[in-house]
């Protein structure tokens, strides 16, 4: 066998056993991302809806975690959106309503927002988006 012979099968086995480890290491890593999305699903977010001049939205944090969330109703602005109404959630296992009550404010998209720090990371949903809701 020449020496470059020698070096280009030196260079495959090296490739082979990178891409083993790679193979070997892609699971652990199929494995921790689950676990974030296992996190992220400790919130739940319902449908925001309008009834007469009441914004309504609700959400929860499932029974199998634990911690304090807040749900807000934000109304779209020209800079962003914005609160306008906030309400702290703790315990879990049941739904969290919230209602805010829009007349006079004039034409807006409203949505639903939880979040809060559930098992030691932040997290947070988004519900729907009712728009050009005049009140």
């Amino acid at each position: 066998m020449t020496v470059r012979a020698g070096l280009k099968r030196a260079g495959v086995v090296a490739a082979s056993v990178a891409l083993g480890v790679v193979a070997l290491t892609a699971p652990a890593s199929a494995d921790t991302t689950a676990g974030e999305q296992k996190l992220i699903e400790c919130l739940d977010i319902g449908l925001t809806s309008r009834s007469g001049n009441t914004i309504h939205g609700y959400g929860s944090i499932k029974s199998i975690c634990s911690g304090t969330a807040t749900i807000s109703i934000q109304w779209s602005r020209w800079f962003g959106w914005e609160n306008v109404r906030s309400e702290t959630v703790s315990g879990s296992g049941h739904d969290h309503h919230i209602y805010w009550n829009c007349s006079g404010s004039g034409t807006h998209d409203f949505r639903t927002i939880i979040a809060g720090t559930i098992a030691g990371n932040y997290q947070s949903k988004i519900s729907n988006v009712i728009a050009n809701q005049s009140c």
